[in-house]
């Protein structure tokens, strides 16, 4: 069946491949190829008129306003996290505030929603609210280039996570902080562990303000 609607003629049209060759979903056939233009972050060889990942976002996040946000799903056992954290790091922008975890507003979903929805849309909506919760993970770069990790799910996150998804998603289009920037290390390591537990907990009570958790979104 999602053979058949990929490769109706709505959905062609919707995602201008009426025109390509490819005669059947998913592929591959005898008419499909692939040329790339630039390389994944990895450690593969490469052609050197090939650009990495790293060398484009070294070249474009300066001259970008607004914010740059690579994710990954923090339980993905195909696409590691830790390796694209590693690529953003080898980007070479200097930190601007250290990993560290953000929340989202796990607001109840309506019982219609959680009725109608697919059984693998959003497994972990329920019709309770429960406050402040665990997003994921995000460290912030110069130049408004940030990675952030969506906790328990993998790179389908926004099927799987959909309310921390949209969360962050709107943090993204309105140039906001997922979280609140932490003190430099240097900083953390010289307080005492009563200025320490007092300035964490601080930190968290602002980490899940509505400012950063958002609001209930529509039900969802």
């Amino acid at each position: 069946a999602m053979a058949d609607w990929m490769m109706s003629d709505e959905v062609r049209s919707a995602i201008h491949t009426t025109d390509a060759p490819v005669t059947e979903w998913p592929g591959p056939n005898d008419d499909w190829y692939y040329q790339n233009s630039y390389a994944a972050c990895s450690v593969l060889e490469r052609s050197e008129d090939t650009p990495s990942m790293i060398d484009i976002y070294q070249n474009i996040a300066p001259r970008l306003p607004g914010r740059i946000m690579v994710l990954n799903g923090d339980t993905d056992p195909c696409v590691s996290y830790e390796g694209t954290r590693a690529a953003i790091k080898a980007v070479g922008f200097d930190e601007v505030s250290a990993y560290r975890p953000w929340f989202y507003n796990a607001t109840a979903a309506s019982l219609s929603l959680l009725t109608e929805k697919d059984a693998l849309f959003g497994p972990a909506l329920t019709a309770v609210s429960t406050g402040p919760q665990l997003g994921g993970h995000v460290v912030d770069y110069e130049h408004g280039l940030s990675f952030a990790t969506v906790h328990g799910a993998g790179h389908m996150f926004p099927q799987f996570r959909p309310r921390p998804s949209l969360t962050m998603l709107n943090h993204v289009v309105n140039d906001e902080m997922l979280a609140p920037l932490l003190p430099s290390n240097a900083d953390i390591a010289a307080m005492s562990e009563k200025d320490f537990n007092s300035f964490l907990s601080g930190w968290v009570d602002e980490a899940q303000e509505v400012d950063y958790v958002g609001v209930n979104w529509k039900g969802m």
